[in-house]
Order: structure tokens, then sequence, then C-alpha cells
């Protein structure tokens, strides 16, 4: 399925498909997603105080991948 997907998703290059300070580039090429996300300021706690956030999309985030709108959901974090 993974090769069908990649098939559907142009090729961003250098322009980077962005959302709230979230940038995602596809490299259909490569078979690459990168995905860059703002670092959490230092401390911020979890909403269940069980851990300390280093980077969040903070919920599902709808992002533009060529001609595609795909969701993007990611959590780094630290547990306490």
């Amino acid at each position: 399925m993974a090769n069908q997907n990649q098939s559907r998703f142009a090729s961003t290059g250098s322009k980077p498909a962005m959302a709230g300070g979230i940038s995602v580039i596809a490299d259909e090429k490569a078979g690459t997603l990168t995905i860059t996300l703002p670092l959490s300021p230092a401390g911020t706690v979890s909403k269940s105080g069980k851990s300390v956030l280093v980077a969040s999309t903070n919920g599902n985030k709808t992002v533009r991948i060529g001609d595609v709108n795909a969701k993007l959901g990611v959590n780094c974090y630290v547990e306490n």
C-alpha cells in the first residue's frame, strides 16, 4: 500500500508543505517523508501530566503533500 500512496504524492522538492509551523517534505524519489516540528517550550508538561513534551503537532493536522491533503499527528516526549 505504501507504493500505491507514494505515487499519489507529487514530490514537493524544496518547497515544504506547511501547517502551523510544521513543515513536511515528501521525496517520492528517495521514498522519504521529512517532518520538521517546532520544539515545545522547555518544561511543557503533557495534558495527562505523565510526560514532558519535546515536540508535538498537538493533535492531527492537515498538511498538503503535492496535490493530496494528508493527516499528520506526531508526539515526541520524555516520560516523567
